[in-house]
């Protein structure tokens, strides 16, 4: 098929592009010129750049004549102390409804959003797809906005919207300030690890495995069609009380760290326990990396880091 990825040099968007790419697919992988993970993603003969911002999207119509997928990973703001940033996260709204008008110029039978956990707000209980939202930031209030915006207008130009609630990723190349890839540092180096008391329910999900399993949905939706409310929560099986994650990184790095839970304050404690029997639904017996050998991978990167 050929994809239309935004986003492209993300976290998400570089493993995607490849392995997407590798497996016979056209990419066109829409980057920005100034974006600074711009080396981690090059031309060859599946994976096309074509250089634009969001704001800009709709020059890339000058450069395809038509696609079937387009997924859309870029998102402006996504950092803790942009998270409550309403101007930002405003014109992400208005970039990304753009963007899905660009699908359908295009020909694209497929509209994929990267929503987000955010959009749960907090929850207490197993939260799947029909769940009541209650954002409390401003990224998650905006992530849910075009969720119902979105999906307002493919229907009305007639492409599928698929949205994706994607929970904790992890693993090479993630984001300096995450829980991980900060605990992992201090813990590589002997120091002590400041954290919340960790007493709340927390799911992973290692990248590879979230890479492979959008591929799938897509190659699955495009195929079989889509639901009347295709919202996916895209986690791991693998739940459990957030100190045991912690603890076994600790044992897996044979770390001297000591790991001061309650020594970090926080407002809010986020707790998450995600559903994913939907998900099943559409990959089946799909096999998950074990948390401690995403961990191994995500060692060895840091280290070539440090």
């Amino acid at each position: 098929m050929r994809y239309i990825i935004t986003g492209a040099t993300s976290f998400i968007g570089v493993p995607l592009c490849r392995y997407l790419a590798d497996n016979g697919n056209e990419i066109f992988a829409i980057v920005r010129k100034n974006s600074k993970n711009l080396y981690r993603i090059k031309d060859d003969n599946n994976l096309r750049l074509l250089y634009s911002s969001m704001t800009e999207i709709e020059s890339i119509c000058e450069h395809i004549q038509t696609a079937d997928v387009f997924i859309n990973l870029a998102w402006d703001g996504s950092s803790q102390e942009k998270r409550n940033n309403r101007e930002i996260h405003g014109r992400n709204v208005k970039d990304t409804l753009t963007a899905i008008r660009v699908a359908g110029k295009l020909g694209c039978r497929l509209f994929i959003e990267s929503g987000s956990q955010a959009e749960y707000g907090q929850q207490y209980n197993l939260t799947d797809e029909s769940s009541e939202c209650n954002p409390y930031t401003e990224y998650g209030k905006a992530k849910l906005d075009i969720q119902r915006q979105g999906k307002a207008l493919a229907e009305s130009i007639g492409i599928g919207y698929v949205h994706l609630r994607i929970f904790s990723v992890y693993g090479e190349y993630d984001h300096d300030y995450t829980l991980i890839c900060t605990a992992l540092k201090k813990m590589l180096a002997n120091e002590d690890v400041e954290l919340s008391q960790c007493t709340q329910h927390w799911n992973f999900l290692y990248i590879k495995d979230a890479v492979r399993i959008i591929a799938l949905l897509t190659e699955k939706l495009y195929d079989n069609g889509l639901s009347d409310n295709c919202i996916i929560n895209i986690a791991s099986p693998d739940t459990r009380i957030l100190s045991e994650f912690v603890e076994e990184m600790k044992e897996i790095t044979s770390s001297k760290s000591n790991l001061l839970f309650g020594g970090y304050k926080t407002d809010k404690l986020l707790s998450i326990n995600p559903s994913t029997e939907k998900l099943k639904g559409y990959i089946g017996d799909f096999k998950f990396t074990p948390f401690n050998e995403g961990i191994y991978n995500t060692i060895e990167y840091l280290k070539e880091k440090l």
